[in-house]
This record gives structure tokens, C-alpha cells and sequence, in this order.
């Protein structure tokens, strides 16, 4: 097996460190029902946000839920309707590796051919019972909204917009090329993960058991082929039209499903220009991180390890919240003036827009509204060059406060 990121982890005890010993994956204590269970009962274990943070904060749904192409390991459903579909393999298993990955995309697909109702008949067949066990999953989170809910998870069933992760003890080498490859194919409305739980034992007795969760791969979605059939016409006038550059590397599903909202709410043109405006902050070392329904603005300082927040976009109506850019000035250890300075630039671009400043001097959480709302990017895109000018004075005036305050720390 290929090194990977992790180390064996070690017991720290009465000042003593003792290296952890890994469990074989021949241990028949540990069979796949085992993981399964697991998984289903402790959904945190899966590093859903290290690979499409839109599918979190995962909700168990079902257990082998049947399809026409056999039984998925285990379902997940979030609160906002999105569906994770898991394939559990212990690597002793020799035909693991040939065909887990295909297993699991002729799962994908089979899904991707049913209706919210066919979803729910097929997790009552899995044991659940009620006349909505998939709304009955997720309906005591907060905000629960069961239209936007049956809408969202009726459009990525109809998508094929599913997050698959195919888990294991030991992830090899073989099927990590295998996804790589996938990745590429034109047909794939799904993002694939690969995640690996490491099992060690702990504790005096041996039978605890310490479990690291590590990310060994994923892809990201690919746009799909765009058929065209001209009804009323011979079968000859079906055209297939595949993307002509696919960017790499692609964009999460999450960044996907945040421009789609904004270009509903704001309109396709705004959607466009704000892609634009984020590959000019890309530029300038900005790095969006979706999440949710809202897409972060994130620079990391050389001198902290604390990213700092130059504004949250939401997806849903357009609006940008400055709230927590003094905040995170100050988790880096930064002047929050400098957050307050630059709040105040992109307001004053937009003509009319005020600034609320809530707290205290020590404190301060300024956001730019205009008629008593949170400014939106349709307000402050047709000035983008100047958004860009306040980040990038934004970015140097922290740089300069951190060159400071090295210079001065004592020898």
C-alpha cells in the first residue's frame, strides 16, 4: 500500500508515548456488516466536508436500500436534500478491488431513474416505516422546509447529483487510479470519494479501538453530454454534444449548486460576472470555499494559519454578509481596523450603501447594507474592479501587521 499522509498515531500515558498497533485487515472481528453498522450509526466518521461539504451534515436514511443494481451499504440525506450513497469494502475481499467502483456508479444510475416517491419506497423496503421516511429523517433540523426539501432531492435524483464514497479499512492503490480515470468520463453527474478508516488498537485491555478517518481521493463532477432530440423528426436528428474544455481542476458540486441558485434569484448574467470576478480574486490568492448556500471568500495570511474571511456570498438572494471579516482578523491576531477599512471601501462604492456596526470597539462586526439590507453582488459587480482594489489593500495592510509584529517579537 502507497504511503499516505498519516502517521501511525501513538498513546501519550504518564509521559510515555506508545505507537498504536494497527489492526489487520484479516481480522475477522471486523467484517463488512461491522463497518456498515458503524458508519450508519456514527454518520461524523465520514470527512464529507474535506470532499463536498454541500452533502453535510450527514443524516443516516437507510441501510442496504434495494435497487435494481443491487443493495447500497448505506444512504445518507442532509437537510437540504441532498443524498450520499456509501459502499463499505474490506480489502480482503479479492474482488474489492476490480469491481467496487463500478458497483457503485451502477447504483448512482439507478437512483438517478426514480422519483421522491420511488426514493421513499425504497427506504421503507430497507426497514423505515411511515408514509415519508425521507422527509420523517431530517424533519427535526432547524429551517426544516419540506417543499424546498422534496424539490431539491427530486432535482438531484433526476441529476444524477449524488456524492459516492466507497470506504474501506485499506484503500488501494489500484482503485484510486480506477476513480482518477473516472473523473474524466463525460457521463458522471456525481462527485466520488475515496476514504480510508484506519483502525488501531487502544487502551490497556486492546479492545478499544481508535479510528482515523482519512480522505485518499476524490473527484469532481463532470459536465455531461447535452443530447438534443428534435421531436416530430427521424431518429437521425438526435444530436450529442460534449463540453468542448472541461476546466481543471472542476468545480465542486457545491460551487455548482451556488451559482445555479444566484443565477435563479439574480439572474444567469450576474452569475456569469461573479465566475469572473472569482477568477480575478483567484488571482490574488482568494480562495472560495462553498458552503451550504453560501460561497466563502478566503485568504490565508502567510504569517496565520487562520484564514481570513473577506466575505460570505449567498447563493439564495444574492446578498453579502462582511460580518465575520473583523472576526477573523482577530483569530489571526490582525488589527480588526483593517476589516473595518475595508468594509467600509466596498460600501462606498455602492451608491447609498451605509454601514451598521455592531458591538463594541474591541469588537466590531460592520456590514454594508442599502436599504436596509445586506448589499448584493448585483449591486457591487458593476463596480468589481474596485472590490478587488479594497481585498488586495485589504490583503497588503495585513501583510505589513504581520511583517510589524515579527519584527518587533522579542529575540
Amino acid at each position: 500500500m502507497p504511503a499516505r499522509q498519516f502517521c501511525t498515531p501513538h498513546m501519550l500515558s504518564g509521559g510515555k508515548a506508545a505507537m498504536l498497533q494497527r489492526i489487520a485487515f484479516d481480522e475477522k472481528k471486523f467484517d463488512e456488516s461491522w463497518l456498515q453498522q458503524l458508519l450508519f450509526e456514527h454518520p461524523s466518521l465520514l470527512p464529507v466536508d474535506e470532499i463536498e461539504p454541500l452533502f453535510g451534515p450527514l443524516v443516516p436514511l437507510a441501510r442496504e436500500m434495494p435497487t435494481s443494481a443491487g443493495p447500497v451499504d448505506v444512504v445518507y440525506i442532509n437537510a437540504e436534500g441532498y443524498l450520499t450513497l456509501v459502499e463499505t469494502k474490506l480489502w480482503r475481499n479479492p474482488e474489492a478491488r476490480r469491481q467496487v467502483v463500478a458497483q457503485i456508479i451502477d447504483y448512482a444510475t439507478a437512483v438517478s431513474k426514480w422519483s421522491y416517491e420511488d426514493l421513499c419506497s425504497a427506504v421503507r423496503r430497507a426497514g423505515a416505516t411511515g408514509d415519508d421516511p425521507v422527509a420523517a429523517a431530517v424533519a427535526d433540523e432547524a429551517e426544516f422546509d419540506r417543499t424546498r426539501f422534496v424539490d431539491t432531492v427530486s432535482r438531484s435524483l433526476s441529476r444524477g447529483r449524488f456524492l459516492l464514497l466507497i470506504v474501506g479499512d485499506g484503500i488501494q492503490e489500484g482503485v484510486e487510479h480506477l476513480a482518477n480515470t473516472l473523473a474524466k468520463s463525460p457521463h458522471l453527474g456525481f462527485s466520488l470519494g475515496l476514504a480510508e478508516l484506519a483502525m488501531f488498537r487502544a487502551g490497556k485491555t486492546g479492545e478499544d479501538v481508535l479510528i482515523q478517518p482519512r480522505t485518499i481521493a476524490r473527484t469532481r463532477e463532470v459536465v455531461r453530454a447535452v443530447v438534443e432530440l428534435k421531436v416530430g423528426v427521424s431518429p437521425a436528428d438526435v444530436t450529442i454534444t460534449l463540453p468542448a474544455r472541461v476546466p481543471y481542476p472542476l468545480p465542486l458540486i457545491s460551487e455548482q449548486v451556488f451559482y445555479e441558485q444566484l443565477g435563479e434569484t439574480c439572474g444567469k448574467a450576474t452569475a456569469e460576472g461573479f465566475k469572473s470576478f472569482m477568477a480575478a480574486a483567484a488571482d490574488l490568492g482568494i480562495r472560495a470555499v462553498a458552503k451550504g448556500a453560501s460561497l466563502r471568500l478566503l485568504w490565508n495570511d502567510l504569517e496565520s494559519v487562520h484564514p481570513i474571511a473577506l466575505g460570505y456570498v449567498y447563493g439564495n438572494d444574492g446578498r453579502i454578509d462582511f460580518q465575520w471579516v473583523t472576526r477573523s482578523l482577530r483569530l489571526a491576531g490582525r488589527d480588526e481596523q483593517i476589516g473595518v477599512r475595508y468594509v467600509n471601501a466596498v460600501a462606498a462604492l455602492v451608491p447609498g450603501a451605509t454601514i451598521y456596526d455592531r458591538g463594541r470597539d474591541d469588537t466590531r462586526t460592520p456590514r454594508a447594507y442599502l436599504n436596509e439590507r445586506d448589499i448584493t453582488v448585483p449591486d457591487v459587480l458593476p463596480r468589481a474592479a474596485g472590490w478587488l482594489a479594497a481585498i488586495q489593500t485589504a490583503m497588503q495592510e495585513t501583510e505589513a501587521a504581520g511583517a510589524a509584529k515579527l519584527s518587533n517579537a522579542p529575540s
